[in-house]
């Protein structure tokens, strides 16, 4: 029920809240009848409930107030949607706790839900109950989520526009561009890119959709253009381990340009046009070594850069403002 405070709840009788749950589990339209109309004269103002309208109106449309006077005040309610019968049903799983002690540095810490925790990522009792959670998320949002086709702000590079595009319908993003036709003045925060009969074709470089078919899990963790916008470098894990592998191909064409790069991480940045900054993990998962690739040679001929040792640091790596 939206906005039936405690205080109009605690002063009904209880064949009220008993006539009020039946209504809303029928999902039907509901007059409720108590005092005469005539007591509303006598009785205190209408509660305002929560932004809900005030008023004496006792039959109406799906949605439409309802109302009826408990003890002396007129009491206004409403179903909080029209899915409001099929959402109430929706029972969320829980899941059961099993305990689980680890020591460490001294102190022994409880974790019941350790049980879930499956790094090979193949134990049927597990994965039946994430398969639960999943159906009552998209059960609980079916009937409160309006779909609609989305796109990113776009981001400046060079002489394009680029930017993600979300279809209907699509369980993956659209990677876009669009060409700059006037590209004299420097890139701005001010930056607005054109649409409609003023904007430049667009160009979809790379298709999720495409790309995850025959997959059962499917990440990009990176797409980065290089720097003369020719080229585009992007991270895919299509196991859900968090190990990727990095491709990069034609920009305009889409073709591949060498041999993957495989074990990586998401972690890359262009070194000019024709070179790549990546990182690697050890084997505990820990990403501990920089690499630089050149494109078009062999992932085992590349130079590592740098080699974190204490396992108490992670590496990373980011471009500078400046990109030298």
């Amino acid at each position: 029920m939206g906005g039936l405070p405690c205080r109009a709840m605690e002063k009904m009788p209880q064949r009220w809240l008993d006539e009020i749950a039946s209504w809303i589990e029928s999902g039907k339209d509901k007059t409720f009848s108590g005092h005469p109309r005539s007591r509303y004269h006598s009785a205190a103002p209408p509660l305002d409930l929560g932004g809900h309208q005030r008023g004496s109106s006792q039959v109406g449309a799906r949605g439409a107030p309802h109302t009826f006077f408990p003890g002396d005040e007129l009491v206004v309610i409403r179903p909080a949607c029209q899915s409001y019968k099929s959402s109430s049903k929706v029972i969320p799983p829980v899941a059961k706790k099993v305990r689980y002690e680890m020591e460490m540095f001294g102190d022994v810490h409880v974790d019941d839900y350790y049980w879930l925790r499956d790094d090979s990522h193949s134990n049927p009792e597990i994965l039946s109950y994430l398969k639960t959670e999943k159906d009552y998320t998209n059960q609980s949002l079916s009937t409160r989520t309006k779909k609609v086709d989305d796109i990113s702000a776009p981001i400046r590079r060079g002489s394009y526009y680029y930017y993600e595009r979300t279809l209907v319908g699509k369980d993956y993003n659209l990677h876009c561009r669009c060409l700059i036709t006037n590209d004299a003045s420097p890139p701005s925060v001010y930056d607005v890119m054109p649409t409609g009969p003023e904007a430049s074709a667009e160009h979809v470089i790379l298709d999720e959709n495409i790309k995850a078919q025959g997959h059962e899990h499917y990440y990009l963790g990176a797409f980065l253009p290089s720097p003369n916008n020719k080229l585009i470098a992007y991270a895919r894990d299509t196991k859900g381990d968090v190990i990727f592998t990095i491709y990069i191909i034609d920009a305009d064409k889409g073709t591949a340009i060498g041999n993957p790069l495989k074990g990586v991480t998401s972690y890359i940045e262009w070194a000019g046009d024709d070179a790549l900054v990546y990182i690697t993990r050890d084997e505990s998962g820990h990403p501990d070594k920089a690499w630089s690739h050149k494109l078009l040679s062999d992932q085992s001929s590349d130079l590592c850069l740098y080699h974190e040792k204490d396992d108490m640091f992670s590496l990373y790596i980011y471009a500078s403002e400046s990109k030298q």
